[in-house]
This record gives structure tokens, sequence and C-alpha cells, in this order.
């Protein structure tokens, strides 16, 4: 069918309908029938067996799902016992779709005269009108002319097209349409029954973009969890230290500095300023922030001479009260709050 990819059929019946291929089916479904796929229905206990669903909301029309997997495989005859079971609209349909295959247009005719309309029309006409759009066979033409004219699908009419292209009276380009049209009939009227038995719309299928995308947000939204859960297993262990009075400082504003232990180093994003705690292991290495997902490299540790030297002249030098690192800073930031490139920390500039 068409675009059956397009709504998530319970497993059995969408094998059912793929076995036959991917390609545009036949004019005549008998052609080439589908022998594993008859096996198949017919090792099938029960027409609700298709759903696997204990409930169901119209059961009668399991019968027709069953009835339209044996047309679209090839088999006619098992079609027609299924529409019996099924009874009203849904009879009268596939009766007059197994008609119209056999070149029987009268009796064709009288079944659709009988289901006079069904839900799937309005859309299966405009969805023909697309279709014939683009030719310019006057058949075609014809026809798309009482669609429009009569502003429904016209099943008598479609009727006599698909005679015309059963007697090789159309070019092959048009017999294409026609088949394409009859291919996206049967995908809706069965989606339509699927839906009427199981009570609810079937689920649009996302396309493997879709899926790639989700796979990927999804994984973002772990490696978040697992950083968060880090830092707050780290806050944890800092409060515990803290309460046991290894460490302590004071910031500018009097509140208490947090404790950075020794195999830490506090380190911002350059892209996005998050504060991360990085192992010291990691110094002159990249890692990748937990928030935005940029790598960046690690600064590596200074030595103990550049440490233990004088800023340049006409600068001053001041060592962070949390981590000691050495901030080499021009005169005028005397007096004022500044942050730690190493730890984030902030505090006040000596005068």
């Amino acid at each position: 069918m068409i675009a059956l990819h397009q709504r998530e059929l319970p497993r059995d019946i969408a094998t059912l309908v793929k076995v036959r291929g991917a390609g545009l089916p036949p004019l005549q479904l008998q052609d080439g029938a589908n022998r594993p796929a008859k096996a198949t229905l017919d090792a099938l206990y029960g027409d609700a067996g298709l759903f696997h669903r204990k409930q169901l909301a119209d059961a009668t029309l399991a019968a027709a799902v069953r009835g339209l997997l044996y047309l679209w495989n090839g088999w006619l005859d098992e079609c027609v016992e299924c529409a019996r079971r099924a009874g009203g609209a849904e009879e009268h349909y596939l009766c007059g779709l197994v008609a119209r295959q056999l070149g029987d247009a009268e009796g064709a005719k009288r079944a659709f005269a009988l289901l006079g309309t069904h839900a799937i029309f309005t859309r299966l006409a405009l969805e023909a009108g697309t279709l014939i759009a683009e030719s310019g066979d006057a058949a075609l033409a014809r026809f798309r002319e009482l669609l429009e004219c009569g502003q429904a699908w016209d099943a008598a009419g479609f009727v006599h097209l698909y005679e015309q292209c059963r007697s090789r009276a159309l070019p092959a380009a048009t017999e294409r349409i026609v088949r394409a049209i009859q291919g996206r009939e049967l995908e809706l009227l069965l989606v339509h029954c699927v839906e009427q038995v199981l009570g609810e719309p079937l689920r649009p299928v996302s396309s493997p973009l879709d899926d790639l995308a989700e796979r990927k947000a999804r994984e973002r939204q772990r490696r978040r969890a697992r950083v968060d859960a880090d830092r707050l297993a780290e806050a944890e262990k800092h409060l515990q230290r803290n309460s046991a009075g290894s460490h302590g400082g004071a910031g500018p504003r009097g509140g208490s500095l947090a404790v950075v232990p020794t195999s830490e180093i506090r380190i911002k994003c350059p892209k996005c300023q998050s504060t991360l705690g990085v192992p010291t292991s990691q110094r002159g290495k990249k890692t990748q922030c937990g928030k935005c997902g940029v790598a960046f490299l690690v600064p590596a540790e200074k030595s103990n001479g550049a440490a233990a030297g004088s800023p340049p002249a006409g600068s001053i030098g001041v060592r962070c009260p949390q981590c000691q690192h050495l901030a080499v800073l021009p005169p005028g930031a005397r007096g004022k709050s500044h942050t730690c490139m190493q730890c984030a920390a902030d505090f006040l500039v000596p005068n």
C-alpha cells in the first residue's frame, strides 16, 4: 500500500501487509496471490487473534480486517466469507471491491449503491484528486471532474475507470495512477477498520531522523543526570568535611567558602560559564562540560617557581583564599571583588 508506514499497525497485521512487498500493488490483486499469507490467515484461530487483546471495542469488524488482508494478498473468496461475518457497511464495501477485481462491474456498482457513503470517502476523494492532478489523461480528467462536482468519492465512476484499465483501454501511465488510487483506498479502509476494532486512533510512526533526535535528547538527559548526581554527592562530602572542622574560610560577605578537596579543582566552562569540578589528574587534558557539552582543555598546574615568583612590574599578585591560586591583577583591582579563575570562588582583593 502507498503509505501504511505512516501508521503503527498491530504487529501481525503489519507483517501480513508487508509480506506482499513495498511496491505498488497490481491492478488485479489476485495476480500472484501470496500463499504464505493465506496459510498464516487460515491458521489463525478467530478474527480477533490478529489483535492480541482481550478487550476489543468492535470485535465484529475484526472479520473485515481479516477479509482485507485476504484481499490484499490476492484471495478473493476468503475475503467474501469474512465480509459476510462482518456485516453492515463493510460487508457491502468488501463485496464491491471483490466484484470490481473480478470484472463484475454491475455487481460492484450494486454493492457500492447499497453501501451509500463511508467514513473514508471524503479523504479518498481528496487524495485521488491529488494523484490525478498532474496527469493529462482525458479519462482521469473526467473522473476528477466527477469528484470535484460531487465533492465526494464516486465509487461507481471509479468502477468504470477501473474497467477501462482492466481491458487495457488506457495507457500504462494511467493504469499506474488507478493502481495507486486503489492501493490508497484499501489502506484507508484497513486503517479505519483497525481503529474501529481497537476503539482508538493508530499512532503515527516517527521517521528514522525523529528517532535519532529522540535518542540524542535522552542521552543528553542521562548525561546531565549523572553530572548532577556526582555534584550532589561531592557537595555532601564537602558538607561532612566542613562539619568535622577539617577546612573553613570566609568570603567577601562573611559567609563560609566551600571547601575543595585536594583531589579536585574548580574551573569555569569557557562557553556557558558553569562551574565544574574536575579531578586534578585531568590537568593538561581535555574534558567536557556536563551542561552544554563543549570540550575544552583543563589548565595545567603551574610550577612551584612560577607560583612563588613575584607578579610582573606594575601589577599586584593575590592568592585565592580557597585554592591558593595566584591571580595577577592590575592595581585598580584593590578593594574590589574578584572571581578566582581556578576554582570560581569570590573574594575581596586587599587594599
